[in-house]
């Protein structure tokens, strides 16, 4: 049953309790003895009580799966993502899926240069994805707005960045980052209450460089601390 049916069948419920207990006590308001009358008045009294009782716990259930529905809707709109390239052909090979099938939207790609320059990242907007499709992102090489880098590999270390349907913000973090092994996580996250941020799949590694790596994404430091490019992004097979 909808919430909003349960809903509408507690309120019937309580109008006609309360209107049969008002009918009772209008018929029996006269004459009514004094040890009658407090019988009476606790009758009606424990009736009350009870029914605000079961409308409390019936309210209780009522959100516990409303938050429940929520929490599932969220979880169906969360992606997985499957990521391959090579540094040779400068190519960047993904697809993600979730289980509705549905699109991310607002995506952004970043790649880490491994360097000691200031911007330590190129990065690109790519707009919306859809679910189960493979993309092909073709990144530049030896360009003098990244510092003639040429050797950009998604192993070294990429960041996929995207809002679901919902409006939850998720991150994908692939590669090592310029340490001697790699993570592969995604995370959800809200900018404003961070107890909202959590891993959702991927590597279970403590490290502070990926834990300071998440905390920036969190805080939407990345992007301030990358130079855009443009992409040449093509959504057919690979």
């Amino acid at each position: 049953m909808k919430i909003r049916s349960i809903k509408k069948t507690i309120t019937f419920i309580i109008i006609l309790i309360l209107l049969y207990s008002i009918i009772n006590f209008l018929k029996n308001l006269k004459g009514i003895e004094p040890q009658n009358w407090l019988d009476f008045s606790g009758n009606i009294l424990g009736s009350i009580l009870g029914v605000l009782g079961a409308y409390l716990i019936l309210r209780i259930q009522i959100s516990k799966e409303k938050a429940k529905a929520e929490s599932k809707a969220l979880e169906e709109e969360r992606p997985y993502f499957f990521i391959g390239g090579s540094s040779s052909y400068g190519e960047l090979n993904f697809e993600f899926y979730n289980a509705k099938h549905s699109l991310l939207n607002n995506l952004e790609v970043y790649f880490f240069l491994g360097n000691e320059n200031e911007k330590n990242y190129i990065y690109s907007s790519l707009g919306h994805i859809k679910t189960d499709t493979k993309y092909r992102v073709r990144y530049p090489f030896g360009e003098e707005h990244i510092n003639g880098i040429n050797n950009i590999s998604p192993n070294n270390g990429v960041i996929i960045k995207g809002t679901t349907l919902l409006g939850e913000k998720i991150s994908f973090i692939y590669g090592s980052f310029g340490k001697d092994h790699g993570i592969s996580k995604t995370f959800y996250y809200d900018v404003i209450d961070k107890k909202k941020t959590g891993i959702y799949s991927g590597d279970k590694i403590n490290d502070e460089t990926f834990d300071d790596l998440i905390s920036n994404i969190v805080a939407e430091k990345i992007k301030s601390n990358a130079i855009k490019v443009k992409l040449s992004f093509v959504n057919d097979k690979y």
